[in-house]
């Protein structure tokens, strides 16, 4: 029996060692529209998120809009499709088991602040279907949660200037 147990608590380990999870957030000076419209907008993404290379939508259907798209990860094109279900105005999920993942979860999240501006908050989850690949890479994508959400920031300051 305590074996047993031992071995489930490896499995349950090693489960969730495969799984990379990482959370990011940023206080900043837009309103929850703005920075709704800036992570809604998965067709720019190419324009200013270094690894994008490519997206397409596939399917809209109110909410939930089905996308292909290319990311260069570790100097490898890798095409998948995911679905994003968009909550106006407070939250942007995309979620894919195809291509390089077995399982990607990215969500955003943005919360009014009482004196104003925003928090934009990103979390991703993902587990890739390569071991090796995953194991290669699951230190680069620490970083990459943080690196993403300065690009999104910079791309806000773009567009909406430093300030409401």
């Amino acid at each position: 029996m305590w074996t047993t147990n031992l071995s489930i608590g490896g499995l349950v380990s090693r489960f969730w060692q495969d799984m990379v999870k990482h959370f990011e957030k940023s206080i900043l000076p837009y309103t929850q529209e703005q920075l709704f419209e800036l992570v809604a907008d998965i067709e720019r993404y190419p324009e200013f998120v270094p690894c994008w290379l490519d997206v397409s939508v596939r399917h809209r259907d109110g909410d939930i809009v089905l996308v292909e798209q290319v990311l260069n990860i570790a100097a490898v094109r890798h095409r998948f499709i995911s679905k994003a279900v968009l909550r106006r105005p407070a939250s942007v999920q995309v979620t894919s088991s195809d291509g390089p993942f077995r399982h990607l979860d990215i969500r955003w999240h943005i919360e009014p602040q009482s004196n104003s501006g925003c928090t934009l908050i990103l979390s991703t989850d993902f587990r890739l279907r390569s071991g090796m690949l995953q194991t290669l890479l699951s230190g680069f994508f620490r970083g990459e949660t943080w690196r993403l959400l300065k690009v999104f920031e910079n791309r806000a300051h773009q567009l909406y200037g430093h300030t409401l």
